[in-house]
């Protein structure tokens, strides 16, 4: 048969179904038509024309729709006498008639078109093996063969994979149907999927999960807030809330809320708890501190509160860059012993002659005489826990502009609260005055 003449036959006739793949359709259309076919509107088919009634009509289906699987598992349509008007063929029929040039015959076609995706030469879905399925080189390559056989492709790049196979494991499963959730030019299945696939003769991907979409239903009505709503609310602020007021403003307390087992909780979701306290912050205010007024008793401790804090330990903080300076303190006496110390002092004087004046504003115009070294003994002071405890002395560094460093002993005064303490040793430290040593 000549290959310009392969689709010249009076009883055969070709039906793309509508898809909104219009490029492609286009390119189908000129390619039966190359080699003699007779392409026809698939609405048409619902006519009275004669040829329609004693042609064979075959309809070509674009498998990437949502209706094909439920076409290519009917294969055929039959009219009320019981013959076949309409055969339901995969639209790479064409293709493959042309490679083989020949008419192939429909059951050997279907099983050859099980994996292929497009009306054009290599058409075929693009599948990427996932590293974690740990294959051995025997059964992948077995796999590979029976994908090509059924015309799909294998690719070893993740990139342009069409499907990505992933473990039968739920949680490697779900990982990565995960991290493909927002792309839609790749599914991810199963290799027990492909076998299901190949049994049926087409494909049909898994439908992604359907989430509720956050808010209030469509038809419900807004449950409104009654006063005991109101009252609920204040006694739980009062209870459960910071005395300062901190964390009210965000989710997380009023998912808290929600999720507590109260049976009042359940009326109005987490965000309409946070929009009642935001929208009338001043009066819920007044309401919990007159109920804190007559309940003294639930500030005696934070258990069953919300006791986070965006602030580190102020007082830890201080023992962490104090431990820091000491160290660096004895580090430069140790390097002042072995000479170190002064070439590197006469270095950092000659580098700041050079670069003078430095960056901040200084009332003079003329460099200032670097201050005298004050010799220093090492006294070979660790840091302890006492050092934090009322009446001890702390260890205190002072530095110089030339980066001399003396060692110094601050009394901490009685009767001073830690949090005192930790301020004013902060502030002594930061002082401007005294600009910070290398390192802290």
């Amino acid at each position: 048969m000549s290959t310009g003449l392969l689709f010249s036959r009076d009883d055969l006739v070709f039906y793309i179904f509508p898809t909104h793949r219009h490029a492609d359709v286009e390119k189908l259309k000129e390619l039966i038509r190359d080699y003699g076919g007779d392409v026809c509107d698939y609405h048409r088919l619902q006519s009275d024309d004669e040829r329609l009634g004693r042609s064979e009509g075959v309809a070509l289906i674009d498998p990437t729709q949502l209706y094909a699987p439920k076409l290519l598992r009917k294969r055929e349509k039959v009219d009320p006498d019981g013959e076949v008007v309409l055969t339901y063929l995969n639209w790479g029929y064409a293709q493959l008639c042309v490679d083989q040039n020949e008419l192939i015959h429909y059951d050997v076609a279907r099983r050859a078109l099980v994996f292929c995706r497009g009306s054009w030469p290599d058409g075929s879905w693009r599948f990427y093996f996932s590293e974690k399925l740990g294959q051995e080189k025997e059964h992948f390559q077995k796999t590979v063969r029976r994908i090509q056989k059924y015309g799909g492709s294998v690719v070893f790049t993740e990139d342009i994979a069409d499907v990505f196979i992933a473990p039968d494991d739920p949680t490697l499963l779900l990982a990565a149907r995960n991290r493909f959730e927002w792309d839609p030019q790749t599914r991810v299945e199963t290799e027990s999927w492909l076998f299901e696939c190949v049994d049926q003769g087409y494909v049909k991907f898994t439908s992604p999960p359907v989430r509720r979409m956050p808010g209030r239903r469509p038809g419900s009505r807004r449950v409104e807030f009654t006063p005991e709503d109101d009252k609920h609310l204040v006694t739980y602020i009062a209870n459960k809330g910071r005395e300062d007021g901190q964390g009210l403003q965000g989710i997380g307390f009023y998912t808290r809320l929600y999720n507590s087992g109260l049976e009042w909780a359940k009326r109005h979701p987490p965000d309409s708890w946070r929009g009642r306290y935001g929208n009338n912050r001043e009066e819920f205010n007044a309401h919990i501190e007159r109920y804190r007024a007559r309940h003294p008793e639930i500030h005696r401790d934070n258990y069953g509160r919300d006791n986070r804090t965006r602030f580190q330990n102020t007082l830890d903080r201080y023992l962490s860059s104090t431990q820091r300076n000491l160290q660096h303190s004895k580090d430069t006496h140790a390097q002042d012993k072995t000479g170190e110390g002064q070439v590197a002092r006469q270095f950092n004087e000659e580098e700041d002659e050079e670069h003078f004046p430095p960056r901040r504003r200084r009332r003079s115009d003329q460099p200032r005489k670097p201050a005298a070294q004050v010799p220093r003994e090492d006294t070979g002071y660790e840091m302890t826990e006492d050092d934090a405890v009322e009446g001890h002395e702390l260890p205190a560094l002072a530095f110089e502009r030339t980066g001399a460093v003396r060692r110094s002993t601050r009394k901490v005064p009685k009767r001073s609260s830690p949090k005192k303490i930790a301020r004013s040793a902060n502030k002594y430290l930061t002082s401007r005055s005294r600009p910070r040593a290398k390192g802290l």
